[in-house]
């Protein structure tokens, strides 16, 4: 019986294992070429920070200027009705203050100071002269007040404020005629100032027109109750009048802002 003989079976064995290698690489070529290509990630976008918020919340410096007007009444107590008389003219001068805004709300506090010359007179009616004038000039006046305020709109806000108010006044008292009338002695000119402590009530509109800068229009009314004020008299000695005074006021204005905004409180990875 005839039989088949190996005579190199190793050598068979190493021709078949390179025939699979081949035929598995020419296969998994193929296969591969058939397999969609993968699109690329899209990249991610680009970090665009939070545009920033208005806030009020922060410390401001401005000027004035406006209008004001006070009536001034005289009380003789112990005669009676001195009369009264209005000065008018323009103010002008500078405020500082801080605000806190939490929502629409803003708190706020601050220190107005300013100059003036308002200058008024009257005769005393009570003289039996007739001449007899008294004047009041007030120099300037200041304010430290508390504010709140409604923001209605991101840089609008209205507002009401109150507090002290303080006022310097220079006053005189002049009877140029010689008396005729037994026990009033004139001519004679006397004179007093004082700095008076009041109260203050006002009210306004403010808006921010630009990056640190506001402007505002407000309305204040400033009261000093009677006061005993001392007339010092040229050879005559002194004597006493009880002096009223009310002062209003209609500012427009322009603030400084040192803190205009701050953007809003984000995470950070």
């Amino acid at each position: 019986m005839s039989s088949i003989e190996f005579r190199y079976p190793g050598a068979a064995i190493r021709a078949l294992a390179l025939a699979a290698i081949s035929v598995a690489t020419i296969t998994g070529s193929a296969l591969a070429a058939d397999l969609p290509v993968a699109a690329p990630l899209p990249a991610a976008p680009a970090y665009v920070p939070p545009a920033p918020y208005f806030t009020w919340t922060g410390c401001y410096v401005g000027g004035n200027v406006g209008f004001g007007w006070q009536n001034n009444r005289a009380f003789d107590p112990l005669l009676g009705d001195a009369g009264s008389d209005t000065a008018s003219g323009v103010v002008g001068g500078g405020q500082i203050g801080c605000d806190w805004q939490t929502g629409p709300w803003v708190f706020g506090v601050q220190g107005m100071f300013d100059g003036t010359d308002l200058n008024s007179s009257h005769n005393n009616p009570l003289a039996p002269t007739g001449t007899e004038v008294m004047s009041t000039n007030t120099r300037w006046f200041s304010t430290q007040t508390g504010r709140i305020g409604l923001a209605f709109a991101p840089q609008a806000m209205v507002y009401a404020k109150g507090g002290i108010a303080e006022a310097s006044f220079r006053y005189t008292d002049n009877d140029p005629t010689v008396s005729p009338f037994a026990g009033y002695v004139s001519p004679y000119a006397g004179s007093a100032s004082a700095t008076r402590v009041g109260w203050t009530v006002g009210a306004g509109f403010e808006y921010s027109f630009a990056p640190n800068w506001s402007a505002f229009a407000e309305y204040n009314y400033m009261g000093f109750e009677s006061n005993a004020t001392t007339f010092n008299y040229v050879g005559l000695g002194s004597y006493n009048y009880n002096l009223t005074h009310d002062l209003q006021t209609v500012l427009v204005g322009v603030n400084f802002r040192f803190s205009p905004g701050s953007p809003p409180v984000t995470a950070r990875y």
